[in-house]
């Protein structure tokens, strides 16, 4: 019985933990921090991203042809 309480116990210390407003504070500031590096990359390199999609694109056209002719 102690060891199933104790148990519990932990379960609901850690539990209570995780639910702390400053955890949530630093996991919305990553998010935020994440977001801003990610449009800044897109930003940066969307001309090669735009060449890269063009590329991936004529490739599967070219191989959706010969697939058609033979």
């Amino acid at each position: 019985m102690r060891i199933a309480f104790f148990h519990f116990f932990l379960i609901f210390l850690f539990g209570c933990s995780s639910v702390k407003s400053s955890n949530n504070n630093t996991l919305s500031n990553n998010k935020q921090r994440v977001s801003n590096y990610n449009r800044e990359y897109y930003q940066k390199n969307r001309e090669k991203l735009k060449l890269r999609a063009r590329e991936r694109y004529r490739k599967n056209r070219e191989k959706i042809k010969s697939n058609k002719e033979n």
